[in-house]
C-alpha cells in the first residue's frame, strides 16, 4: 500500500461510510474545516443550495443557518448517515435530504450554490466528478469546496503502513491503492478551467495539524475506513486500537493540506 496522492481510476466501496455513529464521533476535524468554508458561501434569498456529502448533517444545519432564506438540499451515499441527519433536522423544513451517489444525482432544477466539505477527494474519477458539480450549477452559480490536497495526512498514512507491516497484515493490501485523489493547487486550477469554470480561486492551506487536537482519533474512524475495509470484520477494531497506540507512541506528523476552492459556472 502506497501513501495516497492522486489515484484517478480508483473506486470507493459505497458501504464504507455507513458507519454513521463512529463517523459522528470523529467529525470534529471536518466540522472545524467546514465552518471556515461556510464563510465563503454567498447567495441571494430564495436560492437553491446543494450540500454534497452531507454526512450526519451537522454542517448542513450550519449551512442552513447561514442562509436562512434559502432551500438546502443535501445528499450522501450513506443511507445510515442520511437517516441520522434527518432525525437531527426534523424541525427544519428548508433542508431536504436524499441518499444518493453524486454521479447518479439528477434533480429537475439547477443550484445557485453547490457546497461540499471533505467529500470530493473520495469521489472518483476526479474529472467526471467535478464535471457533475458543474452540471448541477445554474448559470452564474457558485461552487464552494474544501477537499484534501497533495500530501494530506502523509504522516498518518505512513503510521498506518507501519502498523500493517509490523502486525503482518501486508497480504491484505497487495496491489491495492488508497481510493482518494489529493491534487496539487495547480492541478485543481487547470482541471476546473478545462471543465469550464470561471472566477476560479484555489487556496492551498497547509499546517502542522496542531490546531486539530483530535486528529489521530478522527483519522482512525474516518480516514482509515478504506484501509479497515480490507481487513476481516473482527480484526478492524483491533487494527484501529493498534494504530492509535502506535500514533500516540511515535507521534507521526499531523501535516494537513487542504484545498479551498471557489469557482462559478459562467453566466
Amino acid at each position: 500500500m502506497s501513501v495516497p496522492d492522486t489515484h484517478p481510476t480508483a473506486t470507493l466501496d459505497n458501504g464504507l461510510f455507513d458507519q454513521a455513529m463512529s463517523y459522528e464521533r470523529s467529525s470534529g476535524t471536518q466540522m472545524h474545516q467546514g465552518r471556515r468554508l461556510l464563510q465563503l458561501v454567498r447567495c441571494p434569498p430564495g436560492s437553491r443550495v446543494l450540500d454534497v456529502g452531507c454526512g450526519t448533517g451537522s454542517l448542513t444545519l450550519a449551512l442552513a443557518d447561514t442562509l436562512p432564506n434559502c432551500r438546502v438540499d443535501a445528499i450522501d451515499i450513506s443511507g445510515k448517515m442520511v437517516l441520522m441527519a434527518r432525525t437531527r433536522a426534523d424541525t427544519n423544513s428548508r433542508i431536504h435530504y436524499q441518499t444518493c451517489d453524486l454521479m447518479q444525482y439528477a434533480p429537475a432544477w439547477a443550484y445557485n450554490v453547490v457546497f461540499s466539505n471533505a467529500t470530493m477527494h473520495w469521489v472518483l474519477p476526479t474529472v467526471p466528478a467535478y464535471r457533475q458539480l458543474f452540471s448541477l450549477l445554474a448559470s452564474g452559480g457558485l461552487l464552494v469546496v474544501g477537499q484534501g490536497g497533495a500530501g494530506n495526512y502523509q504522516g498518518l498514512w505512513r503510521c498506518a503502513q507501519q502498523v500493517i507491516k509490523l502486525t503482518g497484515r501486508a497480504a491484505h493490501f497487495q496491489g491495492w491503492s488508497y481510493p482518494a485523489s489529493y491534487p496539487t493547487k495547480l492541478q485543481m486550477e487547470k482541471m476546473l478551467s478545462r471543465i469550464g469554470f470561471s472566477d476560479i480561486e484555489v487556496r492551498s492551506e497547509q499546517s502542522d495539524g496542531t490546531e486539530l487536537p483530535t486528529l489521530y482519533r478522527d483519522f482512525s474512524e474516518a480516514g482509515l475506513l478504506p484501509v479497515m475495509a480490507r481487513l476481516p470484520l473482527d480484526d478492524q477494531p483491533v487494527f484501529r486500537d493498534q494504530f492509535l497506540a502506535h500514533a500516540e507512541h511515535t507521534q507521526p506528523s499531523r501535516y494537513t493540506h487542504r484545498l479551498v476552492i471557489t469557482a462559478r459556472r459562467p453566466s
